[in-house]
C-alpha cells in the first residue's frame, strides 16, 4: 500500500468536502473523490481532545466506496489500532483507528460519516479527526486473470527482488512459485524452495515436480524468475555429467521468453508458466505452443516496479 505522494507519476489527485477533518459538531460525511481510479484503498484517522478521550465512539465512523460509475461495491467501519491512554497529563495522544478495503477497486469516490452522537468536547478546544489515505492505482486490464491479480503482480516483483538480481554469485538463483485462486475467486503466490536452484535454473527433474496442494485453493500455474541479464553468460552454476562447465545464457527474446525446458514445463504440467525477467518483462509460457511458433509469442507485458501495473510489449 502506497501513501499518495509516491503515486505522483501516476497523476492521482485526491479533493475532498468539505475538510479533511470532522470538527466537533460536525454531522455531514467527508467525500474523497479520485482523479483517477484506484485501490486497495486504506485509511487512518487520528483524533484529540481535552476531555473525552475515548476513541469508541470514533470506531463508529463509516466509510463507503463507490466505482466509477457511482455505484456502491464496499463499505466498512475503522478498528482501532492505538491503545495508549489519553490522559489529563497528556491529552493529545491522537488514538487512531484504521480501515482497509481487501481488493474492491476500482474506486472513484470514498465518503466517511461520523459517528453520531459526536463525542464530547468539553467546549474548549474541540475534538477532531484527521484523516490520511493509502492506496494502490487501479491498473489497466490485460486479458489474464491471473496477471489482473495485483497479489500476483506484486508476488512477482517480491520473488524477483528475493532473487538477489542485483548481484552476479551463487547468492543470485532463480525462484519458482505457484500462483493458486482462493473459492472467493482472488489470487496468490506459493513460493516453492528448492535448494539447488542455481543463476541457471531449478530442478524440474526427470518427473513433473508434485504440484503443492494448498486446501481450499485451486492450481492455476507456474512462475519463476530469470535474474540474470539477458546475453549474460553465467558460468557458476556447477558442472555437466560430463565434468564441463555449465553455463546459462539467457536469450528470451529470440525463445518467446522461456528456454525449451521452460516451454515443454508449460506442456506437460498443462498449465500456463509465467516468467518474469530481471527487466521486470513477464512472459506467459501456454501449453502446447509448437516449437516453431514460440518465437513468436505475443503474451509479454513489462511490469512496473512502482504502481505494479502492466503494460503489453510489442
Amino acid at each position: 500500500m502506497r501513501a499518495p505522494s509516491d503515486l505522483s507519476e501516476c497523476g492521482v489527485q485526491v479533493t475532498y468536502s468539505p475538510a479533511d477533518h470532522f470538527g466537533s459538531n460536525q454531522t455531514q460525511p467527508i467525500t474523497f473523490y479520485f482523479s483517477k481510479p484506484v485501490e486497495r484503498l486504506a485509511g487512518l484517522a487520528s483524533g484529540f481532545g481535552t476531555e473525552d478521550c475515548n476513541l469508541r465512539q470514533w470506531e463508529a465512523m463509516t466509510w463507503i466506496a463507490y466505482s466509477p460509475q457511482g455505484i456502491e461495491i464496499a463499505r466498512g467501519g475503522f478498528s482501532q489500532t492505538n491503545t495508549q491512554a489519553c490522559t489529563t497529563a497528556h491529552p493529545y495522544t491522537e488514538p487512531e483507528v484504521t480501515f482497509d478495503m481487501n481488493d474492491p477497486g476500482p474506486i472513484s469516490k470514498l465518503t466517511i460519516t461520523p459517528p453520531v452522537p459526536m463525542p464530547a468536547d468539553g467546549g474548549v478546544v474541540g475534538y477532531a479527526v484527521n484523516f490520511w489515505l493509502y492506496y494502490d492505482v487501479a491498473c489497466p486490464t490485460t486479458g489474464d486473470s491471473l496477471l489482473d491479480s495485483r497479489a500476483v503482480r506484486e508476488g512477482m516483483l517480491d520473488e524477483m527482488s528475493a532473487s538477489r538480481p542485483d548481484i552476479n554469485s551463487p547468492e543470485r538463483a532463480e525462484r519458482r512459485f505457484g500462483i493458486y485462486r482462493r473459492t472467493d475467486g482472488t489470487f496468490f503466490i506459493q513460493h516453492v524452495f528448492d535448494p539447488t536452484a542455481t543463476q541457471c535454473g531449478f530442478n524440474f527433474g526427470t518427473d513433473l515436480p508434485p504440484i503443492i496442494q494448498i486446501e481450499g485453493t485451486e492450481y492455476m500455474g507456474d512462475g519463476h524468475t530469470h535474474p540474470n541479464k539477458d546475453g549474460e553468460v553465467v558460468t557458476d552454476c556447477g558442472t555437466l555429467p560430463s565434468g564441463q562447465q555449465r553455463e546459462a545464457d539467457r536469450d528470451e527474446k529470440s525463445s518467446g521468453g522461456g528456454s525449451k525446458g521452460d516451454w515443454d514445463f508449460a506442456t506437460r504440467r498443462k498449465k500456463p508458466m509465467y516468467v518474469i525477467n530481471l527487466e521486470r518483462e513477464v512472459y506467459r509460457l501456454d501449453p502446447s505452443v509448437p516449437v516453431d511458433d514460440r518465437p513468436s509469442n505475443q503474451n509479454k507485458w513489462r511490469l512496473n516496479k512502482t504502481t505494479a501495473c502492466l503494460e503489453r510489449m510489442q
